[in-house]
């Protein structure tokens, strides 16, 4: 039973190959599911990282600085 098995592993970019056949298959249809949770951490990780570039332009001895720096 396992010889009707398809096996298919990456290969770098969006091209697979079908290991028992060694056919190339280079448009997949792909589905992207997204849930609440990742989708607001993505979006705290991208505001967290602007908040420390904004930091950084201050300077550590300015309130901006330490209002910033609390903000977590």
């Amino acid at each position: 039973m396992e010889e009707n098995v398809t096996k298919w592993h990456e290969h770098g970019t969006n091209e697979f190959r079908n290991t028992s056949t060694n056919q190339h298959h280079s448009k997949q249809k792909w589905q992207i599911i997204t849930d609440r949770f990742h989708v607001v951490n993505q979006a705290y990780k991208a505001l967290n990282k602007e908040r420390i570039n904004v930091m950084k332009a201050y300077g550590s001895n300015t309130p901006e600085y330490r209002q910033l720096k609390r903000f977590i």
